[in-house]
């Protein structure tokens, strides 16, 4: 069960999975309850998205001691900010929700209320259709 249980963790910390490979892994492959595999990966997709955003601030602070770099960063970050509302970017999730917080300048406040609301109805909605297919199979 340990197992099982870290393969959810894992599938769940994906950049490209996350909750949305962790949840099916668990409610098809495994005996583990489905409030269980739940709050498993959500909990995990919460926590990689608190990380990322974390050191994506770090990061970018270092990176920015560069010339070339802050250049870089106030051409394509810092101008237009606010079209990145409207820019659907490939894939979805904590990830890039940690990314999109950073780059419009969200602080880590209101990147977390946003992340953990995310996170929680994204897995409703993955679960949701999982349990379904199930029943429905």
């Amino acid at each position: 069960m340990i197992k099982e249980i870290l393969m959810i963790i894992g599938l769940s910390m994906t950049p490209i999975g996350e909750l949305r490979a962790g949840i099916p892994y668990g409610l098809i492959n495994t005996n583990i309850h489905w409030t269980q595999v739940f709050l498993i990966a959500i909990l995990a997709n919460i926590l990689i998205g608190f990380i990322v955003y974390f050191f994506m601030d770090k990061f970018v602070q270092q990176f920015l001691k560069y010339q070339w770099f802050n250049k870089l960063y106030a051409k394509c970050v810092e101008s237009p900010r606010i079209l990145f509302i409207g820019i659907p970017l490939p894939g979805t999730g904590a990830y890039s929700g940690a990314i999109g917080a950073h780059l419009l300048g969200l602080n880590y406040k209101k990147f977390i209320i946003a992340n953990c609301l995310g996170v929680v109805l994204a897995g409703i909605i993955v679960t949701t259709l999982v349990m379904t297919g199930k029943l429905l199979l």
